[in-house]
């Protein structure tokens, strides 16, 4: 985030910078820390418009199910599950 940037407008310059794709924010879902000086937020987003092209930080793009995530470390597995529960939830 850059100093005076709200997390809402920090994602969706970061998402746009590494992908090119635009996004809304839905909706908040989580805030996870690690150790003391680590904090995510998970927001559920949606793509308005933009065209994926690769950076440094982002390869490719794609959609999985929880049981076919490419390699990804055990602690997110855990965390994507939540939100994915969460966001079923939200959704039924």
């Amino acid at each position: 985030m850059d100093y005076g940037e709200s997390s809402e407008d920090a994602v969706v310059r970061e998402v746009r910078e590494e992908t090119g794709l635009r996004i809304v924010v839905e909706k908040f879902l989580l805030v996870k820390a690690w150790l003391p000086d680590r904090v995510g937020l998970y927001y559920l987003c949606g793509i308005k418009d933009g065209e994926f092209h690769s950076s440094d930080e982002v390869s490719e793009l794609g959609y999985f199910s929880i049981e076919s995530l490419p390699d990804v470390r055990p602690l997110d597995i855990e965390i994507i599950g939540q939100l994915c529960r969460m966001v079923e939830y939200e959704l039924a």
